[in-house]
């Protein structure tokens, strides 16, 4: 005997780990969702995320390897998020940050994404 679903019904999946992250960009900052999508999606599979970032100090690019957990790059995109916010509204949500000089030095999500924010 199998079970099937009512029509009525619809089954729970599980919460999209990069709806979250896009959550917790500042409203200043969202831009180039469906690149960030991509990136956030290969440095959490399996496989991770191989890429290449110019080194400054050689003037070469290096080829690196992002792997990480959606845990680990969503508390550290907050931190992040925080380090860019003014004393007054830090600890508010996102949404309610006030970003310092608006933004203006705060790395857009995929760039941070594709830089390994969370290692910094």
């Amino acid at each position: 005997m199998t079970a099937a679903l009512a029509a009525n019904v619809v089954p729970i999946t599980a919460a999209d780990p990069f709806d979250a992250f896009w959550a917790l960009v500042p409203i200043q900052k969202r831009i180039y969702k469906p690149l960030c999508r991509v990136k956030f999606d290969a440095i959490t599979s399996k496989s991770g995320l191989t890429t290449k970032n110019l080194d400054k100090d050689s003037g070469e690019y290096v080829q690196i390897h992002l792997q990480a957990e959606p845990a680990i790059i969503l508390k550290g995109w907050l931190d992040y998020c925080r380090e860019n916010a003014t004393p007054d509204t830090r600890w508010n949500s996102p949404s309610k940050m006030v970003l310092k000089e608006g933004g203006r030095f705060m790395r857009r999500p995929a760039t941070w994404l594709n830089r390994g924010g969370w290692f910094e």
